[in-house]
């Protein structure tokens, strides 16, 4: 059993494992158990296939195609640089797959969009490995670093069974990572090797923690890549299910390996003990402030040219601000913790991967509500976001991390940035007390309407999509339905008299069924929705034609109410009529 420090061969080999991941896998030809060399060859020559076709495609789909090949060009040259430094890594094998089906169900066990998960299996070991947050997905982050924030709305966020109390304090995608390791425990991968290893990057690196957590008695290590920390309430939770003694047993097993600059690893409550925390200098072109967010690549861990991994050092002064700020956050009031992280999510989605928020629940309708609701739920918490985080991070800059960030981003972007060069005034001026707070503020406020604007004009498009969407949806269950399977038998108006009426009774339950969606959800969700967006003004967003498309879903689920009515007349006149029938054939009337 291994729970000692991970080894430089062993960070390198989880680095591998977890920029894997990056590349666009599920467009990619690969099979349970290729290995890594043939994911490689696979991935070469599938980029050149889609080079010499996407200019024959319509734009959506060059688009994708670009996306993919983006992706390649970013992860490849590190993953070659690790097999080059190390020839042997390139036999392990993946597997378990999670965008593949694997149970027999002719589906997708979890959608790619989502979480992401595999097993690369080498030797006498196994790695489990959790990809990072998609890029539409970011305010999955936010969902774990509160209780429950969606108690209140009443959607079924997802299907996958976790335990109740659990369930409080994870997000969709964390819950789909425990489903998928419960899948891998029936499979007997835990059983089949000597060593079970957990990886992964950012969310990857949060999900492999939790799961370690979990699934303690059969995970050997874990190393976190830049993974986040939990809510304060799931950490209290965990001690008080495990007891302190076996919380601190899985601790010592969990391992961070991050960016010395990088600020994911530091929001939330590191359930990682301090000691077992290893921080690198990643090679990073730094030309401007808003370079620091590159400290999160996943490429970050590796030297491209030698395949080894970075050098070593010590938590950088941005880093330790940031985990300043989260330490203030975390003390927040749910409400207050839930605007913040909201607003602080939404940012770096739109700064770090230029993507609109997009739920990835595997029901079409209701991915369409859940992320309206979610975008809904930015509009609304940005305001007192925006202030909370403004007060924190102006209230942190007047102590020693702060002015430790000052002095830092003034030598290296001083001389590119006047609003660096004048903060770094107002400290040596000892006058940043009263200066700070105002620069960060117009700092911030600068930026805005900038994402004010990103988030309005993309809310107001994605509304009209999505009531389209969910009406398009309503109509194509209806027809689905197959009414003209439903033979005309029984009434005059339908038909002539025959005994074959049951399947009526199908019917009734199938539009029972859409009935209890529409008014039991649907219209409840989207009149929420239009509350909510009323009662921000200042947005100006239309709201008349998703309360239009909500009237006509009503309207259509009003019709079919009328037909139900009619098929039970239907079949209570069948049942008259046969009686007549079989009274008739022992001479009754």
């Amino acid at each position: 059993m291994a729970s000692d420090r991970p080894t430089d061969k062993d960070l390198q080999e989880k680095a591998l494992y977890d920029i894997i991941q990056y590349l666009p896998l599920d467009s990619i030809d690969i099979n349970n158990y290729d290995s890594i060399i043939n994911i490689v060859n696979n991935t070469v020559k599938k980029e050149q296939e889609w080079d010499k076709i996407k200019g024959g495609l319509n734009e959506k789909e060059r688009k994708k195609i670009e996306s993919r090949q983006k992706a390649i060009k970013e992860n490849l040259p590190a993953i070659e640089a690790i097999l080059k430094d190390r020839p042997e890594l390139g036999k392990a094998k993946i597997s378990n797959m999670s965008w593949k089906d694997n149970d027999g169900d002719k589906k997708k066990d979890h959608n790619p969009k989502g979480m992401q998960a595999c097993t690369f299996e080498r030797d006498e070991q196994v790695y489990i490995s959790f990809r990072g947050t998609p890029a539409r997905s970011w305010i999955d982050n936010a969902k774990a670093f509160v209780e429950d924030m969606y108690t209140a709305v009443g959607i079924a966020r997802t299907e996958i069974k976790v335990d109740t109390e659990l369930k409080k304090y994870t997000s969709p995608m964390q819950e789909e990572a425990l489903d998928y390791m419960e899948s891998l425990k029936k499979s007997g991968v835990f059983e089949k090797y000597d060593n079970v290893y957990v990886t992964g990057h950012s969310k990857g690196g949060n999900e492999a923690t939790l799961v370690t957590m979990v699934y303690s008695d059969v995970i050997d290590r874990c190393i976190s890549g830049d993974g986040q920390g939990f809510s304060p309430e799931f950490v209290r939770y965990m001690k008080k299910t495990l007891g302190p003694e076996k919380f601190a047993e899985i601790q010592d097993k969990m391992y961070g390996f991050h960016a010395n600059n990088d600020y994911v690893n530091v929001l939330g409550v590191s359930v990682i003990k301090d000691e077992n925390k290893i921080y690198f200098i990643p090679e990073i072109k730094l030309e401007s402030i808003i370079d620091l967010l590159w400290n999160h690549l996943p490429t970050a861990m590796i030297n491209v040219k030698t395949g080894k991994i970075a050098q070593v050092s010590e938590q950088g002064a941005f880093g330790k601000f940031v985990a300043k700020v989260s330490e203030k956050l975390m003390k927040l009031n749910q409400k207050d913790r839930e605007d913040a992280a909201v607003t602080g999510m939404s940012f770096l989605q739109y700064r770090y991967v230029r993507e609109p928020i997009t739920s990835v629940n595997p029901s079409f309708v209701i991915s369409r509500v859940e992320t309206v609701i979610d975008m809904a739920d930015v509009v609304e918490s940005f305001g007192n976001g925006i202030t909370i985080l403004g007060n924190i991070i102006g209230e942190t800059l007047t102590e020693k991390e702060g002015e430790d960030l000052v002095r830092y981003i003034v030598d290296e972007f001083g001389d590119k940035n006047i609003w660096i060069k004048d903060l770094g005034n107002a400290y040596d001026s000892l006058d940043y007390g009263d200066k700070a707070p105002e620069l960060i503020e117009k700092f911030i406020s600068d930026r805005v309407d900038e994402i004010q604007g990103w988030i309005k004009g993309d809310l107001n498009k994605y509304l009209n999509d999505c009531a389209e969407n969910i009406n398009i949806y309503m109509h194509m269950r209806y027809k689905m339905v197959g009414y003209d399977k439903y033979e005309s038998y029984g009434t005059f108006d339908l038909g002539t008299v025959a005994i074959n009426y049951a399947k009526t009774k199908e019917l009734v339950n199938i539009l029972d069924e859409m009935n209890d969606l529409v008014e039991g959800r649907i219209l409840p969700e989207m009149e929420d929705i239009a509350d909510s967006l009323r009662r921000l003004s200042f947005w100006r967003v239309s709201v008349r034609e998703w309360t239009d498309i909500k009237d006509s879903i009503e309207k259509n689920n009003n019709t079919r109410k009328i037909f139900k009515e009619r098929v039970i007349n239907y079949y209570n006149s069948c049942e008259i009529m046969e009686a007549k029938f079989v009274a008739g054939m022992y001479g009754g009337k």
